[in-house]
């Protein structure tokens, strides 16, 4: 069926003829179009007619202002997107790229350090068209588990029933963590929200930041808090996150006091996805949930237990 809604989409860039194969499926569908392009199939209900359409807007922009990220290919008739039924499609050029996966080293942090330093400049000069809309990154969205324009979230009721009481302290107190930080950030901009070496993909020795789909509104310090938090799971993480500041100092400035935030945005990180995973713990994609959603409960356990002791392990 979605190679059929596919085919339907393409009509609208005259494409409809080419061959397809399914590259990603998870919330969205992702399939190469011939040779040269990428279509995305958005998943319904997750993201707005606004909120996809803003999306694809800010990568016109940060394409048109030089940089490495995905440009979408606008149809015949000039629109953003083609919509089938309630399916939206979007249209890409196919990168010629890959992941760096075990080969993420020092190298590639200090790259793509300065990506994220171009990105958050060209955030500051972007203005937002009337009708723009995105998400709003904000401790009552992450405390939901939020990330899509539309998402419901996951209600305070399904913690509690799937959660045990622990587990629901850890995440209350990790939230209030979260709040008492949120208020000495930095003013809200568009942000990616989701910076990982896996949304990096590599030109020859280049970063090419993909998959803006969970895009929002927010401080430039939690766009940073990703990145650390994501480098936790690596090898020689404190180094990775040193060569990152650096490439991104030699762009744009460091938040002056992030290494004093960074405890408040690591758990805004892990919060989000500890929710988000308790909602979808029924999931057939997520036959791990329940043991991704204990690790993040764990290493939020670890934050507020570092924070009591005056900081004295970083996150």
């Amino acid at each position: 069926q979605a190679a059929k809604t596919a085919r339907q989409a393409l009509a609208a860039w005259g494409l409809e003829d080419e061959k397809l194969r399914v590259v990603h499926h998870f919330h969205n569908t992702t399939f190469k179009v011939g040779d040269g392009y990428a279509l995305r199939l958005s998943r319904p209900g997750y993201q707005s007619d606004g909120a996809l359409r803003s999306e694809l807007r800010f990568l016109e922009y940060l394409g048109g202002s030089g940089l490495p990220v995905p440009r979408p290919v606008r149809t015949n008739a000039g629109d953003e997107m083609a919509a089938v039924g309630e399916q939206r499609a979007a249209l890409f050029p196919w990168v010629h790229g890959r992941f760096a996966n075990a080969s993420f080293g020092k190298t590639q942090a200090q790259a793509q350090g300065r990506l994220v330093a171009r990105l958050h400049g060209a955030s500051t000069k972007y203005r937002t068209p009337r009708d723009f809309t995105r998400l709003e990154v904000t401790p009552d969205t992450l405390l939901l588990g939020k990330a899509g324009d539309e998402a419901e979230g996951t209600p305070p009721e399904v913690l509690c029933s799937r959660l045990t009481k622990h587990q629901v302290s850890v995440i209350e107190r990790s939230a209030e963590l979260v709040r008492t930080t949120w208020e000495r950030l930095s003013k809200p901009a568009l942000i990616h929200t989701d910076i990982t070496p896996w949304n990096t993909m590599w030109i020859r020795s280049e970063p090419y930041l993909i998959d803006f789909d969970d895009m929002a509104v927010g401080p430039f310090e939690y766009d940073l808090g990703v990145v650390r938090c994501e480098y936790l799971d690596l090898p020689n993480p404190d180094e990775l996150w040193s060569a990152f500041l650096q490439g991104y100092g030699e762009l744009r400035p460091v938040p002056a006091a992030l290494e004093e935030q960074l405890p408040g945005v690591v758990a805004a990180r892990h919060l989000l996805f500890a929710v988000w995973l308790v909602g979808n713990i029924d999931h057939p994609a997520f036959p791990e949930a329940s043991t991704w959603t204990y690790a993040r409960t764990a290493a939020l356990e670890d934050i507020l237990r570092a924070n009591r002791r005056n900081g004295q392990r970083r996150p």
